[in-house]
């Protein structure tokens, strides 16, 4: 019987060390070629194991050419002279240091995950293969699949109030992805960031060698003296929900701003939609470009809230100028994201299991944002003895928290962090170092039920209390 060395008590199954065992001995030729393996209940009997391990990892060692069968005799070591052997180190994941399990994550980046429509997903993807389309094999239209384009532009002239063709939109893999179609479009321009906004921007325009300013916010919106100050080309705005203070561009703000880019012509704007979706009270504001006479918004979606962000998929849509721009200088910018996903994403669209899913998503997100909402108050109240101002409209999938003081945030979020609990300064989201008055933090909720939400809460203002006066 050839001798393994097999930890019962390892984190890598037995049948994985079984077969690393036996390759090596064949790679050290301590086995040789034509040597017959013992039966598969010789190992069982003497190593006590089930069959189902041993059949596993004869089927490892079979499938990449170490041994071969021969009906009623048994296996048999080949000849590996001229098998390419690629030597796969087992990583033993006790050596690794577990990265500590946070239990109250308040991150704007999640979802609910039980509400995933998995089983309609898992339909789709099926109806797609037995399509049998050719299309699966071949690389597409630069630009996405012209079926889900299409469907897009519909969906956005229902639900975003306008009216585009589909040959206008590019469907990309992220925010990022969209950026670069962008930065290649333009050249020596001067963008200007609401400030704050997503932490990612300075480190993309940094390593793209772009140009911006940052440019500051009062409770309408960005302010327009600011971009004519730094003499901006291209502002970027999140105007149905501020990212991050969560706050909504007024009406009069979005006409300055639309005013600011029609009366230049080198001018215009970028408006990232990003989870306009989910606004709870109130009737729906349509997007900027719904306003957008002269063609000169340059309109950013994405499913990343609206599904999931693991589905990476988002979409631009550029005016016709821009689009001609973009069809002489990126020929070679193929769209990142597999046919297949297009496919089972146009179908999800199409057969209107989106706007179903969209309703309830809704529903389930008004009432644990109302959740949260309730749940800072009532605490708030009973160990501060009053109510913690909550900022932001009642929309999007995260609120802020804003203390009337400056607290030691970085003690306080070690603090938090140690107790198994993950929010976010505001402070982390400015382009630059910026000194506030007061101190105010991100929360995040899809991702977290309500019995995490009440749990979370009051773990971070037991906390908060010692900090906060």
């Amino acid at each position: 019987m050839i001798i393994l060395n097999l930890i019962n008590k390892s984190k890598i199954p037995l049948y994985i060390q079984i077969y690393a065992e036996i390759k090596k001995l064949i790679q050290s030729k301590i086995l040789k070629a034509n040597e017959k393996l013992p039966s598969k209940k010789d190992f069982m009997d003497y190593y006590n194991i089930s069959q189902n391990t041993i059949q596993n990892a004869l089927y490892l060692l079979l499938e990449e050419g170490y041994i071969f069968s021969i009906e009623r005799k048994g296996y048999f070591i080949s000849d590996i002279e001229n098998l390419i052997v690629h030597d796969v180190k087992i990583e033993n994941k006790t050596q690794h240091k577990e990265k500590k399990k946070i239990h109250y994550d308040f991150s704007y980046s999640g979802v609910d995950s039980k509400s995933l429509a998995k089983t309609i997903f898992k339909r789709i993807t099926k109806d797609v293969y037995d399509e049998e389309n050719d299309d699966l094999i071949f690389q597409g239209h630069i630009q996405g699949d012209f079926l889900l384009r299409k469907s897009i532009c519909e969906y956005l002239s229902q639900s975003r109030g306008f009216k585009v063709e589909a040959e206008q939109l590019i469907i990309s893999s992220g925010t990022e992805y969209l950026f670069y179609i962008i930065f290649k479009l333009f050249n020596n321009k001067i963008y200007g960031l609401e400030n704050p906004c997503h932490k990612m921007f300075k480190e993309l325009f940094l390593t793209n060698n772009v140009s911006f300013k940052s440019i500051p916010l009062d409770e309408s919106g960005i302010i327009i003296e600011e971009l004519k100050k730094h003499n901006v080309n291209i502002a970027y705005v999140t105007p149905s929900h501020q990212f991050p203070t969560g706050t909504i561009m007024s009406i009069s703000r979005r006409t300055e701003l639309l005013n600011w880019a029609n009366e230049n012509f080198n001018c215009y704007i970028i408006e990232d939609d990003y989870d306009s979706e989910f606004k709870y009270t109130g009737r729906p504001i349509p997007a900027l470009k719904a306003n957008d006479i002269n063609d000169k918004v340059i309109y950013l979606g994405s499913f990343s809230k609206s599904i999931s962000p693991a589905i990476r998929v988002s979409y631009l849509v550029l005016p016709k100028e821009l689009l001609n721009i973009y069809q002489k200088k990126l020929p070679y910018f193929i769209c990142p994201v597999p046919t297949l996903n297009q496919k089972i994403l146009y179908k999800f669209i199409k057969d209107g299991y989106f706007v179903k899913h969209i309703n309830k998503m809704r529903t389930l997100y008004k009432k644990k944002r109302e959740f949260l909402v309730n749940t800072i108050k009532k605490y708030s109240s009973e160990i501060f003895n009053k109510e913690i101002y909550i900022q932001g409209a009642d929309a999007g999938l995260h609120l802020v928290i804003k203390l009337n003081q400056k607290i030691n945030e970085k003690a306080f979020l070690k603090e938090c962090l140690e107790n198994s609990l993950q929010l976010y300064s505001l402070e982390e989201y400015y382009l630059e170092e910026t000194y506030n008055e007061t101190s105010s933090f991100l929360l995040g909720y899809a991702n977290l039920t309500n019995n995490e939400i009440d749990e979370g809460i009051l773990l971070l203002l037991r906390i908060l209390k010692k900090y906060y006066i």
